[in-house]
């Protein structure tokens, strides 16, 4: 299992775009992210998935994610980020589908946000 960070390249796109369309967020929000430093993109497993995280003083939200086999990756993923030096200290978030909460049964969940700290 890898998570690499990297670009937001056409492939991360594609995957994170169905999930992007159902978010209150834009393409140009993200690159703004990502410019400024507080959004990573995520590489899973050499591209089969890919998570875009956003990060404050406090918290690393998961803002989009898109690919295949979360079920594999996604617990995995959480604690690799609470683990990630530049985390270390901060609460991992998550707010969307009802199907996550399935995949991250050890998480805390308030309403549609689920948390790992």
């Amino acid at each position: 299992m890898t998570f690499e960070p990297g670009p937001l390249t056409e492939a991360a796109r594609k995957a994170m775009q169905p999930a992007l369309d159902r978010s209150n967020v834009t393409w140009a929000e993200v690159e703004g992210w990502l410019a400024e430093g507080s959004a990573c993109v995520w590489r899973i497993n050499d591209g089969q998935a890919y998570v875009l995280t956003l990060a404050t003083e406090d918290e690393i939200e998961g803002v989009l994610a898109g690919g295949s086999g979360a079920r594999e990756w996604a617990a995995e993923f959480g604690r690799a980020m609470l683990e990630y030096p530049a985390h270390k200290g901060r609460t991992l978030s998550v707010t969307g589908r009802k199907g996550w909460a399935r995949l991250l049964p050890e998480w805390s969940r308030a309403g549609d946000e689920l948390r790992l700290s």
